[in-house]
């Protein structure tokens, strides 16, 4: 599955798509990933209400939907390396805490 940013508002080559849209549709393409296990959302990082909101719920719904046995990876695009001070690693953002039923707790 191929997770893009689409509050990364760049369009370097100034064509009207943005340059996360073009870059996960080169990839999709390039590995043969179908066109329904891309997936855009708007990364907010406000609190982690809003993160969770804004990108976890959405990758969360999209896995329920295409089944997580289908899905082997997850690309991410456009997206920060630390959410409010802490890094992805740190908080510990894999496919099985997707599914934990509440976002993780601030601190």
């Amino acid at each position: 599955m191929v997770v893009y940013n689409t509050n990364q508002t760049a369009d370097s080559n100034s064509n009207g798509v943005l340059d996360v849209t073009e870059i996960a549709d080169y990839y999709a393409l390039k590995r043969n990933i179908p066109a329904s296990n891309l997936l855009q959302v708007g990364l907010v990082q406000t609190d982690w209400r809003t993160i969770y909101d804004s990108w976890v719920g959405p990758v969360k719904n999209k896995l329920n939907i295409l089944g997580p046995e289908n899905i082997y990876y997850i690309v991410m695009i456009g997206f920060p390396h630390t959410f409010l001070n802490r890094s992805i690693t740190t908080l510990g953002m894999n496919i099985y805490n997707l599914y934990a039923a509440v976002p993780p707790e601030q601190g």
